[in-house]
Protein backbone atom coordinates (compact mmCIF):
# COMPACT_ATOMS: atom_id res chain seq x y z
CA UNK A 1 0.00 0.00 0.00
CA UNK A 2 2.88 2.20 0.81
CA UNK A 3 4.54 1.50 -2.72
CA UNK A 4 0.94 2.46 -4.23
CA UNK A 5 0.48 5.60 -2.17
CA UNK A 6 3.98 6.75 -3.15
CA UNK A 7 3.69 5.96 -7.02
CA UNK A 8 0.52 7.80 -6.90
CA UNK A 9 2.25 11.12 -5.00
CA UNK A 10 4.65 11.13 -7.58
CA UNK A 11 1.95 11.00 -10.41
CA UNK A 12 -0.15 13.41 -8.88
CA UNK A 13 2.79 15.93 -8.06
CA UNK A 14 4.32 15.32 -11.42
CA UNK A 15 0.58 16.35 -13.15
CA UNK A 16 0.58 19.43 -11.02
CA UNK A 17 3.89 20.07 -12.22
CA UNK A 18 2.94 19.94 -16.18
CA UNK A 19 -0.35 21.77 -15.19
CA UNK A 20 1.56 24.76 -13.91
CA UNK A 21 3.98 24.84 -16.62
CA UNK A 22 1.52 24.94 -19.06
CA UNK A 23 -0.24 27.76 -17.11
CA UNK A 24 2.78 29.51 -17.07
CA UNK A 25 3.12 29.21 -20.47
CA UNK A 26 -0.22 30.57 -20.75
CA UNK A 27 0.05 33.46 -18.70
CA UNK A 28 3.76 34.46 -20.72
CA UNK A 29 1.15 34.11 -24.09
CA UNK A 30 -1.52 36.15 -22.63
CA UNK A 31 0.58 38.67 -21.91
CA UNK A 32 1.93 39.39 -25.96
CA UNK A 33 -1.65 39.08 -26.58
CA UNK A 34 -2.74 42.10 -24.62
CA UNK A 35 0.20 44.27 -25.56
CA UNK A 36 3.21 45.34 -24.34
CA UNK A 37 3.21 48.79 -23.57
CA UNK A 38 6.06 50.75 -24.86
CA UNK A 39 7.46 52.97 -21.50
CA UNK A 40 8.45 56.20 -22.46
CA UNK A 41 10.98 58.07 -19.42
CA UNK A 42 11.81 61.53 -19.14
CA UNK A 43 15.53 62.27 -20.19
CA UNK A 44 17.83 60.87 -18.19
CA UNK A 45 20.94 63.13 -16.77
CA UNK A 46 23.52 60.77 -17.51
CA UNK A 47 26.13 61.15 -19.92
CA UNK A 48 27.09 58.35 -21.80
CA UNK A 49 30.24 59.78 -23.28
CA UNK A 50 33.53 59.61 -21.53
CA UNK A 51 35.49 62.83 -21.25
CA UNK A 52 33.09 64.77 -22.89
CA UNK A 53 34.84 68.27 -22.24
CA UNK A 54 38.07 67.31 -23.15
CA UNK A 55 39.71 67.78 -19.59
CA UNK A 56 41.39 64.48 -18.89
CA UNK A 57 44.44 64.62 -21.17
CA UNK A 58 47.13 61.33 -21.82
CA UNK A 59 50.07 61.20 -23.59
CA UNK A 60 49.24 60.75 -27.55
CA UNK A 61 49.12 56.68 -28.61
CA UNK A 62 52.29 55.92 -30.34
CA UNK A 63 54.05 59.21 -29.26
CA UNK A 64 57.55 59.49 -27.69
CA UNK A 65 57.31 62.59 -26.84
CA UNK A 66 54.60 64.87 -24.37
CA UNK A 67 51.92 65.26 -26.75
CA UNK A 68 48.57 64.83 -25.41
CA UNK A 69 44.96 63.69 -26.28
CA UNK A 70 41.67 63.70 -24.54
CA UNK A 71 41.19 60.04 -23.04
CA UNK A 72 38.67 57.45 -24.61
CA UNK A 73 38.93 59.28 -27.87
CA UNK A 74 40.50 58.26 -31.10
CA UNK A 75 41.57 60.96 -33.98
CA UNK A 76 41.62 60.22 -37.46
CA UNK A 77 44.60 59.59 -39.73
CA UNK A 78 44.08 62.85 -41.46
CA UNK A 79 44.69 64.53 -38.29
CA UNK A 80 44.28 68.41 -38.42
CA UNK A 81 42.78 67.87 -34.54
CA UNK A 82 44.62 69.86 -31.36
CA UNK A 83 43.54 70.96 -27.78
CA UNK A 84 42.80 74.40 -27.10
CA UNK A 85 43.29 75.57 -23.55
CA UNK A 86 42.56 79.49 -24.40
CA UNK A 87 38.80 78.81 -25.68
CA UNK A 88 36.16 76.77 -24.31
CA UNK A 89 32.85 76.91 -23.44
CA UNK A 90 33.84 75.28 -19.80
CA UNK A 91 36.28 74.48 -17.87
CA UNK A 92 39.82 74.48 -19.13
CA UNK A 93 39.90 72.55 -22.52
CA UNK A 94 37.97 72.48 -26.06
CA UNK A 95 38.58 70.63 -28.94
CA UNK A 96 39.83 72.31 -32.21
CA UNK A 97 39.36 70.97 -35.61
CA UNK A 98 41.24 72.37 -38.49
CA UNK A 99 40.68 69.87 -41.32
CA UNK A 100 37.38 68.95 -43.10
CA UNK A 101 36.10 65.22 -42.89
CA UNK A 102 38.90 64.56 -40.09
CA UNK A 103 36.74 62.16 -37.78
CA UNK A 104 37.19 63.02 -33.44
CA UNK A 105 35.13 59.42 -32.43
CA UNK A 106 34.43 57.38 -29.40
CA UNK A 107 31.94 54.13 -29.45
CA UNK A 108 29.42 53.95 -26.74
CA UNK A 109 27.42 50.80 -25.74
CA UNK A 110 23.81 51.42 -26.32
CA UNK A 111 20.23 49.29 -26.35
CA UNK A 112 18.59 49.10 -29.41
CA UNK A 113 15.52 50.85 -30.33
CA UNK A 114 15.60 53.75 -28.01
CA UNK A 115 16.51 56.98 -28.51
CA UNK A 116 19.68 58.90 -27.52
CA UNK A 117 20.94 62.28 -28.22
CA UNK A 118 24.48 63.55 -28.86
CA UNK A 119 24.55 67.10 -27.57
CA UNK A 120 27.93 69.50 -27.85
CA UNK A 121 28.70 73.08 -27.52
CA UNK A 122 30.14 74.10 -30.87
CA UNK A 123 31.91 77.51 -32.47
CA UNK A 124 33.36 78.58 -35.70
CA UNK A 125 35.66 81.56 -37.35
CA UNK A 126 34.83 79.15 -40.63
CA UNK A 127 33.67 81.16 -43.25
CA UNK A 128 31.83 80.22 -46.50
CA UNK A 129 31.15 83.01 -49.10
CA UNK A 130 28.30 82.84 -51.92
CA UNK A 131 26.95 79.32 -50.46
CA UNK A 132 23.64 77.85 -49.99
CA UNK A 133 24.72 74.93 -48.22
CA UNK A 134 26.55 76.91 -45.42
CA UNK A 135 26.78 74.26 -42.66
CA UNK A 136 30.27 73.39 -41.24
CA UNK A 137 30.27 71.14 -38.72
CA UNK A 138 29.16 67.34 -38.11
CA UNK A 139 27.72 65.87 -35.17
CA UNK A 140 27.15 62.39 -36.82
CA UNK A 141 26.06 59.51 -34.87
CA UNK A 142 26.83 55.60 -36.38
CA UNK A 143 25.01 52.75 -35.31
CA UNK A 144 27.01 49.82 -34.51
CA UNK A 145 25.96 46.04 -34.59
CA UNK A 146 27.72 42.99 -32.95
CA UNK A 147 30.28 42.53 -35.65
CA UNK A 148 31.14 46.65 -35.58
CA UNK A 149 29.22 47.13 -38.65
CA UNK A 150 27.81 50.36 -39.58
CA UNK A 151 23.82 49.63 -39.95
CA UNK A 152 22.68 52.94 -39.70
CA UNK A 153 24.21 56.93 -40.22
CA UNK A 154 22.59 60.29 -39.08
CA UNK A 155 25.25 63.00 -40.40
CA UNK A 156 23.29 65.53 -37.93
CA UNK A 157 24.88 68.53 -39.98
CA UNK A 158 24.86 71.73 -38.26
CA UNK A 159 25.98 75.48 -38.04
CA UNK A 160 28.66 76.58 -35.90
CA UNK A 161 28.56 80.55 -35.69
CA UNK A 162 31.53 83.02 -33.81
CA UNK A 163 29.55 82.15 -30.67
CA UNK A 164 29.50 78.86 -28.55
CA UNK A 165 26.37 77.32 -29.20
CA UNK A 166 24.40 74.35 -27.88
CA UNK A 167 23.93 72.25 -30.86
CA UNK A 168 22.35 68.43 -31.49
CA UNK A 169 21.67 64.97 -33.25
CA UNK A 170 18.72 62.84 -32.08
CA UNK A 171 18.32 58.91 -33.17
CA UNK A 172 16.54 56.04 -32.68
CA UNK A 173 18.77 53.21 -32.84
CA UNK A 174 17.50 50.79 -35.64
CA UNK A 175 17.33 46.40 -34.21
CA UNK A 176 20.56 44.93 -33.78
CA UNK A 177 22.29 47.95 -32.26
CA UNK A 178 25.10 47.33 -29.66
CA UNK A 179 26.58 50.62 -29.71
CA UNK A 180 27.05 54.24 -31.41
CA UNK A 181 29.91 55.59 -32.44
CA UNK A 182 30.29 59.49 -32.01
CA UNK A 183 32.11 61.30 -34.87
CA UNK A 184 33.32 64.92 -34.23
CA UNK A 185 34.03 67.03 -37.21
CA UNK A 186 34.94 70.19 -39.59
CA UNK A 187 32.91 69.70 -42.51
CA UNK A 188 33.69 72.46 -44.96
CA UNK A 189 34.88 76.60 -44.92
CA UNK A 190 37.98 78.36 -44.38
CA UNK A 191 38.45 78.68 -40.71
CA UNK A 192 38.17 75.99 -37.91
CA UNK A 193 35.50 75.09 -35.86
CA UNK A 194 35.82 74.34 -31.70
CA UNK A 195 33.89 71.41 -29.73
CA UNK A 196 33.00 71.10 -26.24
CA UNK A 197 30.83 69.63 -23.13
CA UNK A 198 29.70 66.73 -25.91
CA UNK A 199 26.96 64.10 -23.94
CA UNK A 200 25.04 61.27 -24.99
CA UNK A 201 21.89 61.36 -23.25
CA UNK A 202 19.66 58.23 -23.18
CA UNK A 203 16.62 60.06 -23.96
CA UNK A 204 13.88 57.67 -23.45
CA UNK A 205 13.19 53.98 -23.12
CA UNK A 206 9.98 54.11 -25.49
CA UNK A 207 9.50 55.14 -28.73
CA UNK A 208 7.00 58.50 -27.50
CA UNK A 209 9.73 61.29 -26.42
CA UNK A 210 8.34 63.63 -23.43
CA UNK A 211 5.24 61.75 -22.76
CA UNK A 212 4.48 63.78 -19.99
CA UNK A 213 5.50 67.30 -21.48
CA UNK A 214 7.82 67.71 -18.42
CA UNK A 215 11.15 68.42 -20.97
CA UNK A 216 10.80 72.19 -21.96
CA UNK A 217 13.06 74.13 -24.07
CA UNK A 218 14.43 77.50 -24.08
CA UNK A 219 11.00 79.10 -25.01
CA UNK A 220 8.98 76.77 -22.63
CA UNK A 221 7.55 74.24 -25.28
CA UNK A 222 7.79 70.88 -25.02
CA UNK A 223 10.53 69.35 -26.21
CA UNK A 224 10.41 66.69 -29.40
CA UNK A 225 6.61 67.99 -30.07
CA UNK A 226 5.79 70.03 -33.01
CA UNK A 227 2.90 72.64 -32.77
CA UNK A 228 0.85 73.96 -35.80
CA UNK A 229 1.23 77.27 -36.73
CA UNK A 230 -2.26 78.20 -35.69
CA UNK A 231 -1.27 78.17 -32.47
CA UNK A 232 -3.30 78.30 -29.30
CA UNK A 233 -1.39 75.79 -27.36
CA UNK A 234 0.17 76.03 -23.95
CA UNK A 235 1.69 74.54 -20.85
CA UNK A 236 -0.04 74.24 -17.86
CA UNK A 237 0.87 73.90 -14.53
CA UNK A 238 -2.57 74.10 -12.56
CA UNK A 239 -4.25 71.06 -14.37
CA UNK A 240 -2.09 68.09 -14.69
CA UNK A 241 -2.42 64.66 -14.52
CA UNK A 242 1.08 63.47 -13.38
CA UNK A 243 4.00 65.58 -12.69
CA UNK A 244 4.67 69.14 -13.03
CA UNK A 245 2.96 69.79 -16.32
CA UNK A 246 0.06 69.18 -18.68
CA UNK A 247 -0.78 70.78 -22.28
CA UNK A 248 -3.57 72.77 -23.06
CA UNK A 249 -5.83 73.17 -26.30
CA UNK A 250 -7.75 76.45 -26.62
CA UNK A 251 -7.80 76.80 -30.36
CA UNK A 252 -9.76 73.77 -32.52
CA UNK A 253 -7.95 71.82 -35.42
CA UNK A 254 -4.51 72.89 -34.54
CA UNK A 255 -2.49 69.96 -33.94
CA UNK A 256 0.28 68.78 -31.23
CA UNK A 257 2.27 66.24 -33.26
CA UNK A 258 5.13 63.90 -33.54
CA UNK A 259 6.87 61.10 -35.82
CA UNK A 260 7.28 57.84 -33.83
CA UNK A 261 9.31 54.72 -35.36
CA UNK A 262 6.90 51.38 -35.45
CA UNK A 263 7.01 48.58 -37.30
CA UNK A 264 4.15 47.31 -40.43
CA UNK A 265 1.58 45.24 -39.98
CA UNK A 266 0.57 45.96 -36.88
CA UNK A 267 -1.70 46.71 -34.08
CA UNK A 268 -1.08 49.65 -31.99
CA UNK A 269 -2.94 51.74 -29.22
CA UNK A 270 -2.96 55.45 -28.37
CA UNK A 271 -3.62 56.31 -24.65
CA UNK A 272 -3.78 59.79 -23.41
CA UNK A 273 -5.04 61.26 -20.12
CA UNK A 274 -7.55 63.88 -20.83
CA UNK A 275 -10.22 66.35 -19.10
CA UNK A 276 -11.90 69.39 -20.33
CA UNK A 277 -14.43 72.32 -19.77
CA UNK A 278 -15.95 72.71 -23.18
CA UNK A 279 -20.23 71.89 -23.05
CA UNK A 280 -21.97 71.41 -26.16
CA UNK A 281 -25.85 71.52 -25.58
CA UNK A 282 -27.96 70.13 -27.54
CA UNK A 283 -25.36 69.13 -30.29
CA UNK A 284 -25.34 65.45 -31.75
CA UNK A 285 -21.90 65.87 -32.18
CA UNK A 286 -20.50 66.30 -29.06
CA UNK A 287 -16.64 65.24 -29.70
CA UNK A 288 -14.51 67.52 -28.31
CA UNK A 289 -10.97 65.87 -29.29
CA UNK A 290 -8.57 64.52 -31.48
CA UNK A 291 -6.31 61.44 -30.97
CA UNK A 292 -5.47 61.42 -34.30
CA UNK A 293 -2.91 58.66 -36.01
CA UNK A 294 -1.50 58.74 -38.99
CA UNK A 295 0.69 56.19 -41.15
CA UNK A 296 3.78 57.18 -42.40
CA UNK A 297 5.83 55.45 -45.52
CA UNK A 298 9.52 56.07 -46.07
CA UNK A 299 8.78 59.52 -47.99
CA UNK A 300 6.97 60.95 -44.74
CA UNK A 301 3.27 60.95 -46.57
CA UNK A 302 0.16 59.75 -44.63
CA UNK A 303 -0.93 56.00 -46.37
CA UNK A 304 -3.83 55.68 -43.38
CA UNK A 305 -5.42 57.69 -40.79
CA UNK A 306 -7.41 57.29 -37.68
CA UNK A 307 -9.28 60.51 -36.41
CA UNK A 308 -9.31 59.23 -33.21
CA UNK A 309 -12.42 61.44 -32.54
CA UNK A 310 -13.01 61.48 -28.60
CA UNK A 311 -14.94 63.11 -25.79
CA UNK A 312 -13.24 64.84 -22.88
CA UNK A 313 -15.49 65.05 -20.15
CA UNK A 314 -16.55 68.48 -18.53
CA UNK A 315 -15.36 67.57 -15.46
CA UNK A 316 -12.81 68.05 -13.07
CA UNK A 317 -11.61 64.17 -13.08
CA UNK A 318 -8.64 63.49 -15.44
CA UNK A 319 -10.41 60.14 -17.88
CA UNK A 320 -8.39 57.98 -20.39
CA UNK A 321 -9.21 57.96 -24.15
CA UNK A 322 -7.85 55.65 -26.69
CA UNK A 323 -7.30 55.20 -30.30
CA UNK A 324 -6.10 52.37 -32.34
CA UNK A 325 -4.30 51.22 -35.80
CA UNK A 326 -3.38 48.55 -37.39
CA UNK A 327 -0.22 50.22 -39.52
CA UNK A 328 -0.67 48.79 -43.30
CA UNK A 329 2.42 47.41 -45.32
CA UNK A 330 5.07 50.04 -45.71
CA UNK A 331 4.41 51.67 -42.50
CA UNK A 332 7.41 52.94 -41.08
CA UNK A 333 6.31 55.64 -38.59
CA UNK A 334 3.27 56.71 -36.79
CA UNK A 335 2.12 60.33 -36.37
CA UNK A 336 0.65 60.98 -33.40
CA UNK A 337 -1.68 64.50 -33.36
CA UNK A 338 -3.24 65.82 -30.62
CA UNK A 339 -6.21 68.46 -30.93
CA UNK A 340 -9.23 70.64 -29.59
CA UNK A 341 -12.05 69.66 -32.10
CA UNK A 342 -14.47 72.00 -31.10
CA UNK A 343 -16.71 73.80 -28.78
CA UNK A 344 -16.20 77.06 -26.23
CA UNK A 345 -13.33 76.12 -23.60
CA UNK A 346 -9.92 73.76 -23.28
CA UNK A 347 -9.25 70.63 -23.54
CA UNK A 348 -5.39 69.20 -21.52
CA UNK A 349 -3.72 66.32 -22.27
CA UNK A 350 -1.00 64.12 -20.52
CA UNK A 351 0.60 61.29 -20.00
CA UNK A 352 0.80 59.98 -23.46
CA UNK A 353 1.24 56.14 -24.08
CA UNK A 354 1.72 54.44 -27.49
CA UNK A 355 1.24 50.36 -26.67
CA UNK A 356 2.22 47.57 -29.55
CA UNK A 357 -0.40 44.78 -29.75
CA UNK A 358 1.52 41.50 -30.34
CA UNK A 359 0.38 38.27 -31.26
CA UNK A 360 -3.15 37.42 -32.48
CA UNK A 361 -4.46 41.04 -31.00
CA UNK A 362 -2.75 41.89 -34.55
CA UNK A 363 -4.69 39.90 -36.45
CA UNK A 364 -7.95 40.27 -35.33
CA UNK A 365 -10.38 42.88 -35.67
CA UNK A 366 -11.02 45.81 -33.57
CA UNK A 367 -13.93 43.90 -32.30
CA UNK A 368 -13.05 40.86 -31.94
CA UNK A 369 -10.03 41.71 -29.78
CA UNK A 370 -11.63 42.77 -26.32
CA UNK A 371 -13.73 39.68 -26.79
CA UNK A 372 -10.47 37.69 -27.37
CA UNK A 373 -8.81 39.13 -24.47
CA UNK A 374 -12.05 38.61 -22.14
CA UNK A 375 -12.28 34.83 -23.26
CA UNK A 376 -8.43 34.94 -22.67
CA UNK A 377 -9.11 36.08 -18.57
CA UNK A 378 -11.95 34.24 -18.40
CA UNK A 379 -9.83 30.74 -19.81
CA UNK A 380 -6.58 31.94 -17.26
CA UNK A 381 -9.03 32.16 -14.20
CA UNK A 382 -10.94 28.82 -14.47
CA UNK A 383 -7.93 27.29 -14.92
CA UNK A 384 -6.25 28.42 -11.69
CA UNK A 385 -9.58 27.18 -9.97
CA UNK A 386 -9.35 23.58 -11.13
CA UNK A 387 -5.57 23.69 -9.92
CA UNK A 388 -7.01 24.52 -6.36
CA UNK A 389 -9.62 22.19 -6.80
CA UNK A 390 -7.28 19.10 -8.02
CA UNK A 391 -5.15 20.21 -4.87
CA UNK A 392 -8.06 20.31 -2.40
CA UNK A 393 -9.26 16.78 -3.65
CA UNK A 394 -5.72 15.22 -3.08
CA UNK A 395 -5.46 16.66 0.59
CA UNK A 396 -9.11 14.95 1.55
CA UNK A 397 -8.59 11.78 -0.11
CA UNK A 398 -5.01 11.33 2.14
CA UNK A 399 -6.98 12.22 5.01
CA UNK A 400 -9.57 9.35 3.96
CA UNK A 401 -7.17 6.31 4.09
Amino acid sequence: MRLELQIRNRMSKRRIVRFTVKMVLLMVFICGILGIEARSGGTSSDNLALNGGFEILVRARGSWIEDLEPEAWKESREGGWEIDLTNSQRGNNSLKATTAWSWFSQEIKVEPERYYLLEAYVRSDATIPEKEDYANTFLTLESLNWRKKVIQTDWGIVNATSSWQLKENLIFTPPGTRKIRIKLAKRQGEGSVWFDEVKVINVSSGPILNPGFEILNEMGKPRFWKEHPQGGWEVSGEEVYEGNWAMRATQGWSWLSQEVPVKAKRWYSLAVQVKSDITLKERTDYENTFLTIECLDEKGEAIKRQWGNAFAFAFPLWHERENVIYTPENTKKIRIKLAKRLGDGSVWFDDVKLTERLFLAGKLPDKLTPLFNVLMYSLLVFSFVIVVIKIRSRKNSRRGR
